[in-house]
């Protein structure tokens, strides 16, 4: 499975599982809603979630998310055919979201891909440089892939779980802030690194992304509330910092912070890197 597919597939699922507990919801009411559609959809939305979790692709993003949309789209016409069968509007929220799933996959495949096609000379206005290939890059289960899979969970959250309240400025720093530390692990982790070295270089710069978050919310300069009151000797005053006041770091520091704990909890036992071409080789000479 690709790094891409891992992500899209998790992305996909998260809103399918929150979509299947309120139709749960909605089918023991059976006072405010048709019990029997609302199992219905729940059906086809497991069939479709199945098929999801079964899907290991074929290593080629490009044919595998538009399997994918097929499906959902395939779901959607399924779900219609439902509500007019019980005599219920084309519309409503169960089909704009599955409506929306497509839309969606294809946005997230597009804005990956940039990953791929972006060069040097623009690689500071893309969506990240060329140097690492997210489209068709296969998922290891090592430190660094740990981090990469979280970076497309990321741009992917903002695609398939939008914040209305996000500024635009600061959202795109915080990508750029994500796709610079990726491209930091790509270059410095070697084939042949140990788990305990790679996973010191990935917690650095999880690390340093976690600070660069914190930079980001957090003004350089910053006022001060001058609290007044008095003592015996004088009138002084508490400096206070706006800072105090600033909004959260938000999902990135949910996002990579499990990352960061993935990364420290793997063991030897679940570590599994590329294979080297000269251990292969050497291999096959014994």
């Amino acid at each position: 499975m690709t790094i891409f597919l891992k992500a899209l597939i998790q992305l996909i699922r998260d809103k399918l599982n929150a979509l299947s507990a309120r139709l749960d919801y909605q089918a023991s009411h059976p006072g405010l809603y048709n019990m029997t559609l609302s199992l219905e959809k729940k059906s086809i939305v497991a069939v479709l979630d199945k098929k999801l979790l079964d899907f290991t692709g074929t290593g080629h993003d490009q044919n595998d998310y538009k399997t994918i949309i097929d499906w959902v789209n395939e779901s959607h016409q399924h779900i219609l055919a439902a509500q007019v069968k019980h005599s219920k509007s084309s519309d409503g929220d169960t089909l704009k979201l599955i409506a929306d799933l497509a839309f969606q996959i294809r946005r997230f495949f597009e804005k990956i891909d940039t990953c791929n096609h972006a060069t040097e000379s623009n690689a500071a206005s893309s969506a990240c440089p060329a140097r690492l290939q997210l489209i068709n890059h296969p998922y290891r289960q090592t430190p660094e892939h740990i981090v990469y899979y979280y970076a497309a969970i990321y741009l992917g959250e903002e695609i398939f779980q939008p914040h209305d309240w996000a500024k635009p400025d600061i959202r795109d720093l915080k990508e750029k802030a994500v796709i610079d530390r990726i491209q930091s692990i790509s270059l410095k982790i070697q084939s042949q690194f140990s788990l305990e070295a790679r996973k010191e270089q990935v917690l650095k710069e999880l690390n340093d992304l976690l600070r660069d978050n914190h930079d980001i919310v957090t003004p350089k300069s910053t006022s001060s509330i001058g609290i007044p009151f008095f003592d015996i000797a004088s009138l002084i005053k508490i400096r206070v910092p706006t800072t105090f006041f600033d909004p959260g770091e938000g999902r990135l520091a949910r996002v990579f912070g499990l990352a960061k704990i993935e990364v420290m909890h793997m063991t030897e036992s679940n570590f599994q890197p590329e294979v080297h071409e000269d251990n292969v080789a050497a291999s096959s000479t014994l």
